[in-house]
């Protein structure tokens, strides 16, 4: 009986290589495993959202990358970089064309600094414009900073501030950031004084406007616009009446707010043309 001849197929060999060939019987030197390499970027804060996985295949450059995050896959990747991600631990999936795979676990993490965190607190506003806020910063890496934004978005100091919602935003050494959301109080309670015996006129007006019959013992009277901007200022005076000079204001309507003893009186008037 003559000898059994084995076919002579060239291919892959190696069964823990990506392209083994179940039929080949002679080795090619065509096997090869998908070299994958990554390095990150760890998130500067803790709890961020900025860390950074980079992904090279060095013998499959077009290859698929699929990224899995607490078995949920969430990305995908056509030039090897997964950026937005959080702390934690995330499973990058590699396809080459010829169907071979392959995965990794790459792990991002946070600081080893403690989170930054703000405690704030304020004192109220006794109606001359005397709120407080203190803000007190800790975790992160030291030296703060501190900022503080009213409701309209300006940059305010931490005393001198009328009542009202204020943003305080502490930043870190690394850039990390915290903000809070703290109310100034206001310490006058809003009662009449006596109001329906003040008495605005001309009312409306189209330049000077007089005030008379002002409460006893008043403190100071400010002038508003409908946002809320102070048009004007006025401190006690020897006489019991005060006027200004409203010609060059927007037309419109404007609220006087006597501050005294006892609280705050407020009066209308509008500015005509």
């Amino acid at each position: 009986m003559g000898a059994v001849l084995t076919p002579y197929i060239e291919g892959c060999t190696d069964e823990d290589a990506c392209n083994y060939d179940d039929d080949a019987t002679v080795d090619d030197g065509s096997c090869y495993e998908l070299e994958v390499t990554t390095s990150t970027v760890d998130n500067a804060c803790v709890d961020g959202e900025d860390g950074i996985i980079y992904v090279d295949v060095a013998n499959a450059p077009d290859a698929i990358l699929l990224g899995d995050y607490q078995g949920q896959e969430v990305f995908e990747t056509e030039d090897g970089v997964f950026s937005g991600l959080l702390s934690g631990t995330y499973v990058i999936h590699v396809e080459d064309t010829a169907g071979c795979t392959t995965s990794v676990a790459v792990d991002i993490n946070d600081p080893t600094s403690p989170a930054l965190t703000l405690t704030v607190s304020s004192t109220p506003d006794d109606g001359s414009e005397s709120g407080t806020i203190t803000a007190d910063p800790s975790g992160g890496v030291p030296p703060y900073t501190v900022d503080i934004y009213d409701a309209d978005g300006n940059e305010v100091a931490d005393a001198y501030l009328p009542a009202g919602d204020y943003l305080v935003k502490v930043q870190d050494d690394l850039g990390c950031s915290v903000t809070v959301l703290v109310t100034v109080e206001s310490s006058v309670t809003v009662v009449d004084m006596d109001g329906a015996s003040m008495v605005l006129y001309p009312n409306p007006t189209r330049g000077m406007i007089e005030i008379t019959n002002l409460p006893a013992r008043w403190a100071s009277l400010h002038v508003m616009n409908v946002a809320g901007r102070e048009m004007l200022a006025m401190q006690p005076l020897a006489t019991g009446s005060l006027q200004w000079d409203a010609s060059d204001w927007p037309v419109g309507v404007y609220f006087v707010q006597v501050v005294g003893e006892e609280g705050i009186s407020t009066q209308r008037f509008s500015v005509v043309r």
